[in-house]
């Protein structure tokens, strides 16, 4: 059983860091932009995500999934529609800097440009990362975490899209209203594109 509610405190958005290191140090589309050893990537990432998450940031929201003890077995980050365009500090693009190095840092970015060119000009919420703890995984936490947020987007009315990056991810979008859109090409490594999704306001 997982209760799901907004990160709070510095020690959430810390666990919240910890988690989506766990969850992309293997994903073949980050080893493709952070090559190298999996144990390597995943401390760059976590030091990534901490500076990311440690940035304020206008729009963004934080869910944590929790279960009864608190232990934290999923995040989801999500921003909001019409949320004003990020520009990062000097100190927080350092601090990305010196996470991800030089050559990782503009990787990055690309790929980031690469899913920037695509979102729907259209308003919606932007899940843009999403991660079940590996000890939590088949006992529904992502079908949870997201339905949270996704009840609060269909009150309002909203929209929502993402990117689904495998086989797994897209049926469990599916199952939650989300409809392909195609594929997104141009990222680097040789696995298989990710997918657009789209799930649409719903009717009131």
């Amino acid at each position: 059983m997982v209760t799901v509610s907004a990160a709070t405190r510095p020690a959430d958005l810390v666990a919240a860091a910890a988690l989506l290191a766990e969850g992309f140090a293997a994903d073949p589309l980050i080893a493709a932009v952070l090559p190298g050893a999996v144990a390597e990537r995943r401390r760059r990432l976590d030091r990534f995500y901490r500076a990311w998450l440690g940035a304020s940031e206008d729009g963004r929201a934080v869910d944590l999934a929790r279960r009864d003890d608190g232990e934290v077995v999923g995040v989801a980050i999500w921003h909001a529609p019409n949320a004003p365009e990020h520009r990062p500090s000097l100190a927080l693009s350092l601090r990305v800097l010196r996470a991800l190095g030089w050559t990782g840092s503009r990787a990055w970015q690309r790929m980031e440009r690469t899913f920037a060119a695509v979102h729907p000009t259209a308003p919606h919420w932007y899940l843009s990362d999403v991660a079940v703890s590996g000890q939590a995984r088949g006992e529904g936490v992502g079908s949870a975490l997201l339905g949270h947020r996704l009840a609060r987007v269909d009150a309002e009315g909203a929209a929502a899209y993402l990117e689904a990056t495998t086989p797994g991810s897209r049926r469990m979008y599916g199952r939650l209203g989300f409809v392909p859109r195609g594929p997104i090409r141009g990222l680097p490594g040789e696995q298989e594109p990710p997918e657009a999704m789209w799930r649409a306001a719903a009717e009131r």
